[in-house]
C-alpha cells in the first residue's frame, strides 16, 4: 500500500487494512442500507488526510458501490458539484463504478438537501420522519 503512495483507507464494509491509518464502516451493500448516516465520519476523515496530503483509498469489497457512493458523496459536499459532475468525475477515474439504486436515491437527496446533513428543508424533513429503525428499509 505505502509503495502506491497511500497512506490512508477509508474501508467500507470490509476489514480494516492494518498496515496504514484506517476507518472501517461497517454497511452492506443493498438498495435498504441507510448510506446518509455514515457521510459525517467519511467526509471527516477525508478532509483530515486531504489537509494531511495524504493520499487515500476508498475501499469496498468490488470497488463499484459503496466506495463510489462515498466519492461522489463527498465531492458533491466538498466540491459543491452536482450528483451528475461527481458522478462523472469518479466513473472517468473507475469506469466500473456501478452504484446502486438506494445509494442513488439517497445521493439525490443529498443533493435536494444542498449537500447538506443538518437543515429545514423539505429534503431534511424525509430524512427527519424516517425513524432509526426503519432507516435500515426507508427507501423501499
Amino acid at each position: 500500500m505505502q509503495e502506491l503512495g497511500i497512506g490512508a483507507v477509508l474501508a467500507l464494509g470490509t476489514k480494516a487494512l492494518s498496515e496504514v491509518e484506517t476507518v472501517s464502516i461497517d454497511i452492506l451493500d443493498m438498495e435498504q442500507a441507510f448510506l446518509m448516516q455514515h457521510f459525517d465520519a467519511c467526509f471527516a476523515f477525508l478532509h483530515r488526510q486531504e489537509q494531511r496530503h495524504v493520499q487515500t483509498l476508498v475501499h469496498c469489497v468490488y470497488g463499484q458501490s459503496r466506495s463510489a457512493a462515498i466519492c461522489v458523496a463527498f465531492l458533491m459536499h466538498s466540491e459543491q458539484l452536482s450528483l451528475q459532475q461527481s458522478y462523472d468525475r469518479v466513473q472517468a477515474a473507475r469506469p466500473c463504478i456501478y452504484i446502486n439504486s438506494g445509494f442513488l436515491s439517497q445521493l439525490a437527496l443529498f443533493e435536494a438537501m444542498q449537500c447538506q446533513l443538518l437543515g429545514s428543508s423539505p429534503a431534511h424533513a424525509t430524512v427527519s420522519a424516517v425513524s432509526p429503525v426503519r432507516r435500515r428499509s426507508w427507501l423501499t
